[in-house]
């Protein structure tokens, strides 16, 4: 049988710090090394709206003539490569070369939001009813397959009424190889360069300016859904925000569009839990840990770096590269500590195996995906409570 021909979307070189153009290209190189004949397609001319540009990348994957496409790194660059038609877009892979484009998620909710709601109101007074059905139109494309890391996320979905219930597969996020490479070079005992260390984003700086923030309603609902998190890390972020809105009244949902079927609801929930919760919550627990955290990362919003300066024992170490030098820097830690990212409900990104497949030791809250799968191995490596990983 003739293996398939796949195109494979690239992001921007410097989005996301470049992590996301790095975890495309470790994805799509297995996929050569496989034996498979891959398309790269750049994606920046599409976000840029550069025309020239749009027209040669249409008229190259044309020419290649893939049988499939895969978003990589997530499914929102799949999604993102669109052009007009008749003053309409349309998704260059399931409406032009009319083939299967399998999106493997991030974020479900937040970003598909950001994908077929566009563009999301700024503020209650921009809001448009009719969101779940302009979501709903969206992802059902029949053509369109999903994939998701979360058990979470797939429920939600479908009590959503967003995808049909069986429609999208699971799979946990495994560890790149790079990590495992690390991992097995490890000869006798590793020098350890740190005792403890956190890598990933927190937003400091972002909390506070964006424009949501001045909403005193939404700001005030940031803090109460973060500390009830770090009250009880069990219920996702995303159950106790809406166990929060339901403690509201009918008229208060109404008038803040706080409702799912408002637009505004999905801008805030990025807000709530992309920005404040993750911000909150990990600083909350970075902050009680009895010794100093060197922290790598916060390359999502550089102008938190100053503001790490707040909490003493913090040290920030600058950004790592995600392929090359992260590993090592797990390596040589003898304990990550790690909040899960909030927009996670059931599961655990790749950062953790692949903390682990590189030598590493990392203390994570407790996420039922990963008990599942992993049992007691993985309820010892967890914590369920600010005093556990403070000791």
């Amino acid at each position: 049988m003739t293996r398939p021909r796949i195109v494979c979307t690239v992001p921007p070189q410097g989005w996301f710090g470049g992590r996301d153009y790095l975890g495309s290209k470790v994805l799509t190189d297995v996929m050569a090394d496989l034996g498979y004949e891959v398309f790269l397609l750049d994606t920046e001319c599409f976000y840029s709206g550069d025309a020239p540009g749009i027209h040669e990348a249409l008229r190259s994957v044309r020419q290649f003539a893939p049988d499939i496409a895969i978003a990589t790194p997530n499914a929102g660059y799949g999604l993102g490569v669109q052009v007009k038609v008749a003053g309409k877009s349309h998704n260059v892979f399931t409406d032009l070369l009319e083939i299967p484009l399998a999106l493997c998620w991030d974020d479900p909710l937040g970003q598909f939001a950001g994908a077929f709601l566009a563009p999301l109101p700024k503020s209650m007074g921009q809001s448009r009813p009719g969101a779940l059905q302009r979501l709903r139109s969206g992802i059902a494309h029949p053509l369109i397959r999903h994939y998701g890391w979360d058990t979470g996320h797939i429920q939600t979905m479908v009590d959503l009424g967003l995808v049909d219930e069986g429609r999208t597969a699971f799979h946990m996020l495994p560890a790149k190889q790079a990590y495992v490479d690390c991992g097995s070079a490890t000869g006798s005992p590793v020098a350890y360069e740190q005792d403890v260390c956190f890598a990933g984003n927190v937003y400091l700086n972002q909390v506070t300016s964006d424009p949501l923030h001045k909403f005193p309603e939404i700001a005030q609902l940031a803090e109460r859904v973060a500390a009830r998190k770090l009250a009880d890390f069990s219920p996702s972020t995303w159950e106790v925000l809406l166990d929060e809105l339901r403690r509201l009244s009918d008229a208060d949902r109404t008038r803040l569009k706080l409702l799912p079927d408002e637009t505004f609801f999905w801008q805030a929930y990025r807000y709530l839990v992309w920005v404040a919760a993750n911000t909150h919550v990990r600083m909350g627990v970075l902050a009680g840990v009895a010794h100093t955290v060197d922290f790598y990362g916060a390359f999502a919003d550089p102008k938190s770096v100053d503001l790490l300066k707040d909490y003493p024992n913090i040290r920030y170490r600058g950004s790592v590269d995600y392929v090359r030098e992260l590993p090592q820097v797990f390596n040589r830690s003898r304990i990550t500590v790690d909040v899960t990212n909030q927009l996670a409900q059931r599961s655990v990104p790749a950062k953790f195996m692949e903390c682990f497949a590189a030598g590493g030791f990392m203390l994570i809250d407790r996420r039922p995906d990963l008990i599942a799968a992993f049992g007691g191995a993985a309820a010892a490596v967890t914590y369920t409570s600010l005093r556990e990983p403070h000791a």
